[in-house]
């Protein structure tokens, strides 16, 4: 649901310039290539190599698996962890959404690789604070259901819920796949699973909400809208798809992917910021900073993400600049009774949270450099910005 985040610090950014604990991330290309792994034990082998190269640094863990498929739920921590924490989540949804997996992975590189191009930043971050991160919160639909069609064993109350394409879920028996960013506690009681059928969002130019759920049709001989998964139709169009239904589970955190989440922020380690990062449908090409929080903390954030755009479509511009300018979107505003991860982590657990997302319709380079830009804007942030202190820190918590 999200979208790419950026966080920005320039001389203009008021609290950012006095005495910041951490330097500001150096004006340096960041961009790969990126790649999709393989199979589970292809991911296991990436977390094998990394803990292999800093054994000191580096770790990986599990202790709980996923619902169906029961693969392994792995979180990633570099540094030390008795120190204050930023955690990062990625791959809450799958299909789509994968390319956060590896760069998770690649940016706990940078923090630890001592010839990185930002090295003078990774050192002051890791000599205050670590870094915990679940690259990977949905394995199973990263790797059992390649084509977006994500079941789970709850009752079902939608018929044909598995032509819900990409918006997928958790988990898998049958119908009604849980929705991993509905089932979070924040105001999870008020929340409608959504849309019941997102026919009734049309309103005649825009789908509202119902965006999220689209589904591919042709037009027949005699004008007609036909349901087409699938097959080779010049006049294909995208509509609402009538029977997707967004299910946010049968309690708040009865995934175990979203009870991971849960005991590692509140109970393990002391974590002072959370990131939830995304990567929108193929056809998104805007992007959009999902920012959970108040004023004056909510000014320097946009100051941040816009500050990043420029600076990376600056260095790209040989190729026109293709970064468009982000529109900021306070997640309370748009959306109070949303589960999300972020408003959880902002309003229940009260540390600072954020989003981000954009379209994928961009060269590798260009889109990585940009979400590697804003990681360190986004850890920058959580650091330096605003003087706001969490009421409740992980394991010092009652």
């Amino acid at each position: 649901m999200y979208a790419l985040m950026l966080f920005v610090a320039t001389t203009g950014c008021g609290k950012f310039d006095s005495n910041p604990l951490l330097p500001f991330p150096a004006d340096i290309a960041m961009g790969f290539k990126v790649s999709k792994y393989a199979n589970h034990r292809a991911y296991e082998d990436e977390l094998r190599r990394l803990a292999s190269t800093y054994p000191r640094q580096f770790g990986y863990h599990s202790d709980r698996r996923s619902y169906d498929a029961g693969y392994p739920l792995y979180w990633i921590t570099v540094g030390d962890t008795s120190k204050p924490s930023v955690f990062f989540v990625s791959v809450l949804h799958a299909k789509n959404e994968w390319a956060g997996a590896e760069l998770v992975l690649k940016f706990a590189e940078k923090l630890l690789d001592p010839e990185d191009n930002q090295r003078e930043f990774n050192r002051a971050f890791l000599s205050k604070f670590s870094f915990v991160a679940v690259p990977m919160a949905n394995p199973w639909g990263y790797f059992s259901a390649p084509d977006g069609k994500h079941y789970n064993a709850h009752s079902a109350m939608v018929p044909n819920i598995e032509s819900a394409d990409w918006h997928d879920m958790s988990n898998y028996a049958r119908y009604e796949g849980v929705n991993l960013n509905r089932n979070f506690d924040w105001n999870w009681s008020r929340y409608q699973n959504l849309p019941w059928s997102v026919r009734s969002y049309w309103n005649g130019t825009d789908y509202g909400f119902a965006n999220y759920f689209m589904a591919p049709y042709y037009r027949d001989a005699q004008g007609n809208d036909v349901y087409a998964p699938t097959g080779d139709y010049s006049n294909r169009v995208l509509r609402p798809d009538p029977e997707i239904y967004d299910y946010k589970g049968k309690s708040p955190f009865s995934e175990p992917e979203t009870q991971l989440l849960r005991d590692l922020v509140t109970k393990r380690y002391r974590v002072i910021g959370f990131a939830d990062w995304h990567i929108m449908n193929p056809w998104q090409t805007n992007n959009a900073s999902y920012i959970s929080g108040h004023d004056p903390e909510r000014v320097e954030a946009r100051k941040l993400i816009d500050d990043g755009i420029r600076r990376v479509n600056a260095r790209n511009s040989q190729i026109g600049g293709l970064i468009p300018e982000c529109k900021h979107i306070v997640m309370e505003e748009y959306d109070s009774n949303a589960p999300y991860s972020i408003n959880w982590a902002q309003n229940a657990v009260n540390i600072r949270s954020f989003g981000w997302e954009t379209g994928t319709q961009l060269p590798d380079e260009v889109w990585t450099d940009a979400y590697l830009e804003m990681f360190y804007r986004s850890i920058f942030w959580f650091v330096n910005g605003g003087g706001h202190t969490p009421l409740h820190r992980g394991r010092d918590r009652d």
